[in-house]
């Protein structure tokens, strides 16, 4: 049987933030379960122009729970345009990802989909 794990929660930067003010800060969009094995796990956002969900121009993560290895991960605009943006990387417990310029135009995200894995494969809880 394979442990399922709390991964990350994936937040954005709005475009509305001054772009001078040199600080990056962001709204939580959701959070993904991965297992030790290759996984995926989706996060599926509002509609646009809800409070929960505006006009983008980068992403980050957050690992919560064990490391894990991501990927990448496969932004799904409201429009229906993709684009992958690829990870490939070893991230420590409570560790943060980049922040990532997404493509085009602060836009509207309909999903994001995280591939990677956990590392507890020899973790022994206790």
């Amino acid at each position: 049987m394979k442990k399922t794990v709390l991964f990350a929660s994936i937040f954005a930067v709005f475009a509305s933030l001054p772009a001078s003010a040199g600080v990056k800060s962001g709204v939580r969009l959701g959070s993904v379960q991965l297992t030790d094995a290759k996984d995926r796990d989706v996060i599926v956002l509002p509609p646009c122009r809800v409070s929960a969900n505006d006009n983008i121009n980068q992403i980050s993560f957050k690992v919560k729970g064990y490391g894990a290895e991501i990927d990448h991960l496969k932004v799904v605009y409201q429009n229906g345009e993709k684009q992958t943006l690829t990870v490939k990387d070893h991230f420590k417990v409570d560790s943060s990802s980049r922040w990532i310029s997404l493509n085009g135009n602060n836009r509207c995200i309909a999903k994001i989909v995280v591939k990677g894995d956990t590392n507890t494969r020899f973790f022994r809880p206790g």
